[in-house]
Protein backbone atom coordinates (compact mmCIF):
# COMPACT_ATOMS: atom_id res chain seq x y z
CA UNK A 1 0.00 0.00 0.00
CA UNK A 2 2.73 2.44 0.96
CA UNK A 3 4.75 1.82 -2.21
CA UNK A 4 1.68 2.23 -4.44
CA UNK A 5 0.70 5.38 -2.53
CA UNK A 6 4.18 6.88 -2.88
CA UNK A 7 4.42 5.92 -6.56
CA UNK A 8 1.12 7.62 -7.35
CA UNK A 9 2.12 10.82 -5.50
CA UNK A 10 5.54 10.84 -7.20
CA UNK A 11 3.88 10.60 -10.61
CA UNK A 12 1.54 13.46 -9.78
CA UNK A 13 4.44 15.61 -8.64
CA UNK A 14 7.23 14.75 -11.10
CA UNK A 15 5.34 13.86 -14.28
CA UNK A 16 2.17 15.90 -14.04
CA UNK A 17 3.66 18.85 -12.11
CA UNK A 18 0.72 18.91 -9.71
CA UNK A 19 0.58 20.33 -6.20
CA UNK A 20 0.11 17.81 -3.37
CA UNK A 21 -0.72 18.15 0.33
CA UNK A 22 -0.32 14.96 2.39
CA UNK A 23 -1.87 13.96 5.70
CA UNK A 24 0.24 11.04 6.89
CA UNK A 25 0.03 9.16 10.16
CA UNK A 26 3.77 8.53 10.67
CA UNK A 27 6.65 10.98 10.42
CA UNK A 28 9.28 8.33 9.62
CA UNK A 29 7.39 7.26 6.53
CA UNK A 30 7.17 10.76 5.09
CA UNK A 31 10.79 11.46 5.91
CA UNK A 32 11.99 8.33 4.07
CA UNK A 33 10.22 9.57 0.91
CA UNK A 34 12.63 12.52 0.81
CA UNK A 35 15.64 10.27 0.45
CA UNK A 36 17.11 8.84 -2.78
CA UNK A 37 16.63 5.13 -3.48
CA UNK A 38 19.84 3.18 -2.82
CA UNK A 39 18.61 -0.45 -2.80
CA UNK A 40 20.43 -1.83 -5.86
CA UNK A 41 17.92 -4.53 -6.83
CA UNK A 42 15.13 -1.98 -6.78
CA UNK A 43 17.12 0.56 -8.81
CA UNK A 44 18.16 -2.11 -11.34
CA UNK A 45 14.58 -3.34 -11.71
CA UNK A 46 13.38 0.21 -12.40
CA UNK A 47 16.12 0.76 -14.96
CA UNK A 48 14.73 -2.09 -17.11
CA UNK A 49 11.62 0.03 -17.63
CA UNK A 50 13.73 3.15 -18.20
CA UNK A 51 12.66 4.61 -14.85
CA UNK A 52 14.93 6.32 -12.35
CA UNK A 53 13.78 6.53 -8.71
CA UNK A 54 13.29 10.09 -7.56
CA UNK A 55 12.41 11.36 -4.10
CA UNK A 56 9.85 14.05 -3.39
CA UNK A 57 10.63 17.29 -1.50
CA UNK A 58 8.59 17.07 1.68
CA UNK A 59 8.37 19.65 4.47
CA UNK A 60 6.79 18.17 7.57
CA UNK A 61 4.40 20.43 9.46
CA UNK A 62 4.33 20.14 13.23
CA UNK A 63 1.42 21.96 14.88
CA UNK A 64 2.44 24.27 17.71
CA UNK A 65 1.63 23.32 21.27
CA UNK A 66 2.81 24.31 24.72
CA UNK A 67 5.34 21.51 25.06
CA UNK A 68 6.86 21.08 21.61
CA UNK A 69 9.41 18.36 20.91
CA UNK A 70 11.38 18.79 17.66
CA UNK A 71 11.20 15.76 15.32
CA UNK A 72 13.59 12.94 16.17
CA UNK A 73 14.68 12.30 12.60
CA UNK A 74 17.98 13.80 11.51
CA UNK A 75 18.07 16.26 8.61
CA UNK A 76 14.30 16.46 8.43
CA UNK A 77 12.87 19.61 6.89
CA UNK A 78 10.06 20.82 9.09
CA UNK A 79 8.11 23.88 10.08
CA UNK A 80 6.37 24.54 13.35
CA UNK A 81 3.00 25.99 12.41
CA UNK A 82 0.34 27.89 14.34
CA UNK A 83 -3.20 29.04 13.75
CA UNK A 84 -3.60 32.70 12.89
CA UNK A 85 -5.38 34.96 15.36
CA UNK A 86 -7.66 36.15 12.54
CA UNK A 87 -8.60 32.57 11.67
CA UNK A 88 -9.45 31.84 15.30
CA UNK A 89 -11.67 34.91 15.47
CA UNK A 90 -13.36 33.90 12.20
CA UNK A 91 -14.13 30.42 13.59
CA UNK A 92 -14.36 31.30 17.28
CA UNK A 93 -17.15 28.77 17.95
CA UNK A 94 -14.63 25.98 17.38
CA UNK A 95 -12.40 27.30 20.14
CA UNK A 96 -14.62 28.96 22.73
CA UNK A 97 -17.68 27.68 24.60
CA UNK A 98 -19.23 31.09 25.18
CA UNK A 99 -22.82 30.25 25.97
CA UNK A 100 -24.81 33.42 26.68
CA UNK A 101 -21.67 35.54 26.27
CA UNK A 102 -21.47 34.89 22.53
CA UNK A 103 -23.29 38.08 21.49
CA UNK A 104 -20.83 40.15 23.56
CA UNK A 105 -17.86 38.36 22.03
CA UNK A 106 -19.09 39.05 18.50
CA UNK A 107 -19.13 42.77 19.25
CA UNK A 108 -15.50 42.57 20.38
CA UNK A 109 -14.15 40.82 17.27
CA UNK A 110 -13.30 43.99 15.24
CA UNK A 111 -11.19 45.46 18.07
CA UNK A 112 -9.68 42.10 19.03
CA UNK A 113 -8.31 41.80 15.48
CA UNK A 114 -6.15 44.86 16.15
CA UNK A 115 -4.52 43.32 19.24
CA UNK A 116 -0.88 42.20 18.98
CA UNK A 117 -0.35 40.50 22.35
CA UNK A 118 -2.21 39.15 25.38
CA UNK A 119 -2.03 42.43 27.30
CA UNK A 120 -3.68 44.22 24.37
CA UNK A 121 -6.45 41.64 24.40
CA UNK A 122 -7.02 41.93 28.15
CA UNK A 123 -7.14 45.71 28.12
CA UNK A 124 -9.43 45.71 25.05
CA UNK A 125 -11.91 43.43 26.80
CA UNK A 126 -11.71 45.32 30.10
CA UNK A 127 -12.32 48.67 28.41
CA UNK A 128 -15.31 47.31 26.49
CA UNK A 129 -17.37 46.50 29.58
CA UNK A 130 -18.78 48.50 32.45
CA UNK A 131 -18.16 47.86 36.14
CA UNK A 132 -21.42 46.09 37.00
CA UNK A 133 -21.30 42.55 38.39
CA UNK A 134 -22.82 40.96 35.26
CA UNK A 135 -20.51 42.80 32.89
CA UNK A 136 -17.45 41.97 34.98
CA UNK A 137 -18.45 38.31 35.00
CA UNK A 138 -18.85 38.25 31.21
CA UNK A 139 -15.58 40.13 30.74
CA UNK A 140 -13.77 37.70 33.05
CA UNK A 141 -15.18 34.66 31.26
CA UNK A 142 -14.12 35.88 27.80
CA UNK A 143 -10.68 36.88 29.07
CA UNK A 144 -10.14 33.51 30.75
CA UNK A 145 -11.08 31.57 27.59
CA UNK A 146 -8.68 33.58 25.40
CA UNK A 147 -5.91 33.39 28.01
CA UNK A 148 -6.27 29.61 28.17
CA UNK A 149 -5.97 29.37 24.38
CA UNK A 150 -3.03 31.79 24.37
CA UNK A 151 -1.11 29.73 26.92
CA UNK A 152 -1.52 26.62 24.76
CA UNK A 153 0.85 28.36 22.26
CA UNK A 154 -1.22 27.43 19.19
CA UNK A 155 -1.84 31.10 18.25
CA UNK A 156 0.79 32.64 16.00
CA UNK A 157 1.06 35.79 18.16
CA UNK A 158 1.69 33.66 21.24
CA UNK A 159 4.49 31.64 19.66
CA UNK A 160 7.48 33.38 18.09
CA UNK A 161 8.89 30.31 16.31
CA UNK A 162 5.61 29.02 14.83
CA UNK A 163 4.32 30.44 11.55
CA UNK A 164 0.85 30.87 10.11
CA UNK A 165 1.72 33.12 7.16
CA UNK A 166 4.55 32.91 4.59
CA UNK A 167 5.79 35.84 2.51
CA UNK A 168 7.26 34.53 -0.74
CA UNK A 169 9.28 36.49 -3.31
CA UNK A 170 8.56 35.41 -6.87
CA UNK A 171 10.98 35.53 -9.81
CA UNK A 172 9.85 39.07 -10.63
CA UNK A 173 10.76 40.22 -7.08
CA UNK A 174 7.09 40.59 -6.22
CA UNK A 175 6.20 39.59 -2.68
CA UNK A 176 3.22 37.26 -2.29
CA UNK A 177 1.44 36.43 0.96
CA UNK A 178 0.16 32.91 1.60
CA UNK A 179 -0.96 30.80 4.51
CA UNK A 180 1.78 28.30 5.42
CA UNK A 181 0.53 25.33 3.40
CA UNK A 182 -0.32 27.35 0.29
CA UNK A 183 3.05 29.13 0.51
CA UNK A 184 4.90 25.81 0.58
CA UNK A 185 2.87 24.52 -2.36
CA UNK A 186 3.65 27.69 -4.31
CA UNK A 187 7.37 27.10 -3.65
CA UNK A 188 7.15 23.62 -5.18
CA UNK A 189 7.47 21.46 -2.09
CA UNK A 190 4.98 19.04 -0.54
CA UNK A 191 3.66 19.99 2.91
CA UNK A 192 2.90 16.94 5.03
CA UNK A 193 0.94 17.04 8.25
CA UNK A 194 1.53 14.18 10.68
CA UNK A 195 -1.91 13.25 12.00
CA UNK A 196 -0.59 11.36 15.03
CA UNK A 197 1.31 14.38 16.38
CA UNK A 198 -1.41 15.81 18.63
CA UNK A 199 -4.49 15.00 20.65
CA UNK A 200 -7.42 14.18 18.39
CA UNK A 201 -9.35 17.37 19.21
CA UNK A 202 -6.46 19.71 18.42
CA UNK A 203 -5.30 17.69 15.41
CA UNK A 204 -8.84 17.81 14.08
CA UNK A 205 -8.76 21.62 14.25
CA UNK A 206 -5.37 21.88 12.50
CA UNK A 207 -6.13 19.39 9.74
CA UNK A 208 -9.60 20.76 9.12
CA UNK A 209 -8.10 24.26 8.96
CA UNK A 210 -5.62 23.05 6.32
CA UNK A 211 -8.32 21.44 4.17
CA UNK A 212 -10.71 24.38 4.35
CA UNK A 213 -7.85 26.76 3.55
CA UNK A 214 -7.07 24.79 0.37
CA UNK A 215 -10.74 24.65 -0.59
CA UNK A 216 -11.28 28.39 -0.02
CA UNK A 217 -8.12 29.22 -1.96
CA UNK A 218 -9.27 27.19 -4.94
CA UNK A 219 -12.74 28.75 -4.74
CA UNK A 220 -11.73 32.42 -4.59
CA UNK A 221 -9.67 34.76 -6.70
CA UNK A 222 -5.92 34.50 -6.21
CA UNK A 223 -2.74 33.07 -7.71
CA UNK A 224 -3.80 29.41 -7.57
CA UNK A 225 -7.26 29.89 -9.04
CA UNK A 226 -6.20 32.56 -11.53
CA UNK A 227 -3.53 30.21 -12.90
CA UNK A 228 -5.91 27.22 -12.89
CA UNK A 229 -3.66 25.18 -10.61
CA UNK A 230 -4.78 21.76 -9.40
CA UNK A 231 -4.12 20.71 -5.80
CA UNK A 232 -4.30 17.10 -4.65
CA UNK A 233 -5.15 16.28 -1.04
CA UNK A 234 -3.71 12.89 -0.08
CA UNK A 235 -5.15 11.35 3.09
CA UNK A 236 -3.51 8.23 4.48
CA UNK A 237 -5.26 5.90 6.94
CA UNK A 238 -8.75 7.19 6.22
CA UNK A 239 -10.21 4.91 8.87
CA UNK A 240 -8.36 6.91 11.55
CA UNK A 241 -9.91 10.18 10.37
CA UNK A 242 -13.29 8.53 10.17
CA UNK A 243 -13.15 7.57 13.85
CA UNK A 244 -11.27 10.48 15.40
CA UNK A 245 -11.72 13.72 13.48
CA UNK A 246 -15.31 14.97 13.25
CA UNK A 247 -14.62 18.42 11.74
CA UNK A 248 -12.16 17.04 9.18
CA UNK A 249 -14.61 14.29 8.26
CA UNK A 250 -17.27 16.84 7.28
CA UNK A 251 -14.78 18.85 5.22
CA UNK A 252 -13.62 15.72 3.39
CA UNK A 253 -17.23 15.09 2.39
CA UNK A 254 -17.37 18.60 0.93
CA UNK A 255 -14.06 18.10 -0.91
CA UNK A 256 -15.24 14.78 -2.34
CA UNK A 257 -18.56 16.27 -3.43
CA UNK A 258 -17.42 19.64 -4.78
CA UNK A 259 -13.65 19.36 -5.22
CA UNK A 260 -13.65 18.66 -8.96
CA UNK A 261 -15.41 21.97 -9.61
CA UNK A 262 -12.57 23.92 -7.99
CA UNK A 263 -9.65 21.75 -9.21
CA UNK A 264 -9.08 19.73 -6.06
CA UNK A 265 -8.26 16.02 -6.31
CA UNK A 266 -8.79 13.75 -3.31
CA UNK A 267 -6.67 10.63 -2.79
CA UNK A 268 -7.19 8.37 0.19
CA UNK A 269 -5.93 5.06 1.56
CA UNK A 270 -7.79 2.76 3.91
CA UNK A 271 -6.82 -0.48 5.61
CA UNK A 272 -10.16 -2.07 4.82
CA UNK A 273 -13.12 -1.42 2.57
CA UNK A 274 -15.62 -1.20 5.41
CA UNK A 275 -13.98 2.04 6.59
CA UNK A 276 -14.75 3.87 3.32
CA UNK A 277 -17.94 5.93 3.85
CA UNK A 278 -20.49 5.54 1.07
CA UNK A 279 -20.58 9.29 0.36
CA UNK A 280 -16.84 9.23 -0.37
CA UNK A 281 -17.14 6.09 -2.45
CA UNK A 282 -19.99 7.63 -4.46
CA UNK A 283 -17.63 10.41 -5.51
CA UNK A 284 -14.59 8.21 -6.12
CA UNK A 285 -13.66 7.54 -9.72
CA UNK A 286 -10.83 5.00 -9.36
CA UNK A 287 -10.06 2.36 -6.74
CA UNK A 288 -6.79 0.44 -6.47
CA UNK A 289 -7.29 -2.72 -4.41
CA UNK A 290 -4.23 -4.71 -3.41
CA UNK A 291 -5.97 -7.68 -1.79
CA UNK A 292 -9.27 -8.69 -0.25
CA UNK A 293 -9.67 -10.93 2.77
CA UNK A 294 -12.90 -12.63 1.83
CA UNK A 295 -16.41 -12.61 0.37
CA UNK A 296 -17.62 -9.92 2.81
CA UNK A 297 -15.05 -7.43 1.55
CA UNK A 298 -15.76 -8.33 -2.08
CA UNK A 299 -19.47 -7.71 -1.59
CA UNK A 300 -18.74 -4.40 0.14
CA UNK A 301 -16.50 -3.37 -2.76
CA UNK A 302 -19.21 -4.29 -5.26
CA UNK A 303 -21.82 -2.26 -3.38
CA UNK A 304 -19.59 0.79 -2.82
CA UNK A 305 -18.52 1.16 -6.42
CA UNK A 306 -21.65 -0.28 -8.07
CA UNK A 307 -19.72 -3.07 -9.80
CA UNK A 308 -21.19 -5.98 -11.68
CA UNK A 309 -20.63 -9.44 -10.20
CA UNK A 310 -18.39 -10.41 -13.11
CA UNK A 311 -16.19 -7.34 -12.50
Amino acid sequence: KTNSWLSYICNLYHKQNQYVFIANDHANLSHSWNKPAVYKKYVDLDSIAGVQPNGIPIVQLYPAKKFFTPPLEYDVDYLKIALSWDKILDDYKEFFQLGGSEKYFEQLIPVLREATNLNDIKSTIANSFGRGDTERRISGKITALIEQLWKSKIIDMANDDAVSILHVMDKYKIKKKFTTILGLLYCGVIPTMITSALSKQLMDIYLNNALTDIFETQSSSGWFRDNKKVIYIAIDELQVLEKRFAETRETLEMVALEGRNVRIGLLYCAQNIASIPSDLADNTRYGICLNQSGEKDINKLQALFNLSKST
